[in-house]
């Protein structure tokens, strides 16, 4: 004859589930839909514009070069009397908490001695070596296969 154990459940493996539920939950919206706050910190393309009216005098770097933030991009002189050179790069383009410190370019719209307007877009670059949102995938995807394993387990068990 078996024997009947009578063996009080836990809601260990309930509590860890809803946890790691919640975890899943804040990192999937971090990860593919993130807040326009998110977004100013952590730009996935950064667009460098014409600061004024003004003649592309030089063209520093190529497509698909990696450059750091500081690294002069663009040289354009001023179509309008004083002609003063200015200089382009990343970091005039950035939210001054923005986490990221390179980029590569995969976009020149402009040629050299092209005449460009105030906002246009001189070059695109993609954040390459910003991890935040494959951290944040990541995360979600783990959190919730976690979440539903405890949760398997915890109807086994009950």
């Amino acid at each position: 004859m078996a024997r009947r154990y009578d063996v009080q459940g836990t809601k260990n493996y309930l509590l860890a589930a809803i946890f790691m539920l919640l975890i899943g939950i804040w990192h999937l919206v971090d990860g593919w839909f993130p807040r326009p706050s998110v977004l100013d910190i952590h730009p996935k393309t950064i667009v460098i514009k014409a600061p004024s009216d003004a003649e592309v005098k030089e063209i520093n770097v190529t497509m698909q070069q990696e450059v750091p933030e500081s690294v002069p991009l663009m040289k354009l002189v001023s179509s309008k009397a004083p002609y003063e050179e200015i200089t382009l790069n990343m970091k005039g383009e950035l939210n001054p908490k923005s986490k990221v410190h390179s980029g590569e370019v995969t976009g020149i719209p402009v040629k050299r001695r092209d005449q460009v307007t105030t906002g246009q877009p001189l070059m695109i670059l993609t954040s390459s070596r910003d991890s935040y949102y494959l951290y944040n995938k990541t995360t979600a995807v783990i959190m919730l296969l976690g979440a539903l394993i405890c949760g398997i387990i915890h109807r086994a068990v009950r």
